[in-house]
């Protein structure tokens, strides 16, 4: 973890850490980042009335800080025995979100590695359930964007982007709710350095 407040690390010392998980470099007290994200959030608003454009505020998740996450799952994560458990956790609090136009949905790359992988969630009925899930987490607070793989551990989700079988996600990709959103991650493992041919739609 690169920074953690005096809480985490104390959970560490007590507890251990999993290699790359460790304290590299604790900070004293709390930040509650509300305040800024509740002044950029009005800022972005004014600018819209004065320019007459529509501007996006987004971000990577709801989630305040790591100390507003539950202690089991801070020792998931400490641990990496599920380091993103808090994504699909309905105890974390999510009112950050709140000021966002939308954040990104970790928890759906995983689903088509669900989907991927034959299990429950490659049945319609599961997969349909499972979307409905998200929007008693995230996107309860704020809209959700898709995408198959990118940002942290991609690696885990590389099949997906196998010629053989993208076209599949990224139909379920584009046809789920919410936004779509694909960047330079996508591309360069969708091109033909990384799999020998380009990626049709």
């Amino acid at each position: 973890m690169p920074y953690c407040d005096q809480y985490i690390e104390e959970l560490i010392k007590e507890n251990g850490a999993a290699r790359g998980f460790e304290c590299l470099t604790p900070v004293h007290g709390y930040y509650d980042p509300e305040p800024l994200v509740k002044a950029m959030r009005a800022k972005i608003d004014d600018l819209e009335k004065k320019h007459g454009r529509r501007l996006i505020f987004a971000d990577e998740m709801t989630v305040k800080t790591w100390r507003d996450i539950p202690e089991d799952l801070l020792l998931n994560c400490i641990k990496e025995r599920d380091p993103f458990a808090f994504h699909r956790d309905p105890r974390v609090n999510r009112s950050l979100g709140e000021y966002f136009d939308w954040v990104l949905d970790y928890n759906f790359r995983g689903l088509l590695k669900y989907v991927y992988d034959e299990t429950l969630y490659s049945y319609s009925k599961s997969y349909v359930e499972a979307l409905k899930r998200e929007f008693e987490l995230d996107g309860k607070v704020t809209e959700l964007a898709r995408f198959v793989n990118m940002r942290g551990d991609f690696y885990k989700y590389a099949e997906l982007l196998e010629p053989r079988v993208a076209g599949c996600y990224l139909t379920l990709t584009v046809t789920s709710s919410g936004r779509i959103f694909m960047d330079k991650y996508l591309s360069a493992s969708a091109s033909n350095r990384s799999f020998g041919q380009k990626i049709k739609l």
